[in-house]
């Protein structure tokens, strides 16, 4: 079975709504792990201006980066 990697936009959505939740801890469970290709640190596969990456880019602002 193949998984899709989710899109930017989708993954800033999910960082809004754990940051709405006001829970405590807010857990990134995969941040390295690329052999089940879910890794969201930095990479050239989704590189950004600010040189952190697209994933890490909506972890430290989800609505700034989470435009289409």
């Amino acid at each position: 079975r193949v998984l899709f990697r989710s899109p930017r936009k989708k993954f800033c959505e999910w960082v809004v709504a754990m940051n709405e939740s006001n829970q405590p801890w807010q857990l990134i469970v995969s941040f390295n792990e690329w052999g089940e290709g879910t890794a969201v640190e930095s990479a050239v596969e989704w590189k950004s201006k600010s040189g952190y990456g697209i994933y890490l880019d909506c972890l430290h602002d989800p609505v700034k980066y989470g435009g289409s």
